[in-house]
């Protein structure tokens, strides 16, 4: 469950990213900008989690 979990996450974070693009190229940086940093969120929790499921892999 928490692989599928962590999967879906990064789904949504690169789908997350390709909105930011977008918004940039269409001179919405500011909205871009906050997007991004959304994005980096996303991922800082997906390492979180990725750390989860190898220590629960691993029986800890």
């Amino acid at each position: 469950m928490l692989k599928y979990m962590l999967d879906h996450n990064r789904e949504h974070a690169d789908e997350l990213g390709d909105l930011a693009h977008n918004l940039y190229h269409a001179g919405q940086t500011e909205s871009a900008d906050s997007i991004h940093e959304a994005v980096k969120d996303f991922q800082k929790g997906n390492e979180k989690l990725d750390k989860a499921l190898a220590l629960i892999k691993d029986g800890k």
